[in-house]
């Protein structure tokens, strides 16, 4: 069997970005206060070189990014894994443009 050749960075970075605008779901990584991991998969949409995910206030991801700890995103693929490390910042449904939470809403098929 032969392996395909590396691809370029630029080309790597273009397939990312083409699969963040077309996947539904990713893997979100975060950890407690004890360090134990925590891995769960929610939907999110690709917006304005922006990752807009929606979840429920007292899940246990959003309790360990509330701490401040580092989130790891990844796109599946065991051969064509994206991973994302990242900062979040949280906001309120009601605060969310609703343009942002329509197109959200059609990208998840919700």
């Amino acid at each position: 069997m032969s392996l395909a050749p590396a691809r370029s960075t630029a080309e790597r970075v273009r397939h990312s970005q083409a699969r963040l605008a077309a996947d539904v779901d990713m893997w979100v990584a975060t950890a407690s206060a004890d360090g134990d991991p925590y891995l769960v998969p929610l939907s999110y949409l690709w917006h304005e070189g922006r990752i807009v995910m929606a979840t429920a206030e007292r899940s246990a991801t959003v309790r360990n990014l509330r701490r401040g700890g580092p989130v790891r995103l990844a796109l599946d693929g065991l051969r064509d894994v994206v991973l994302i490390d990242g900062d979040v910042a949280f906001m309120a449904s009601a605060d969310v443009e609703p343009a942002v939470a329509e197109a959200y809403v059609v990208h998840a098929g919700w």
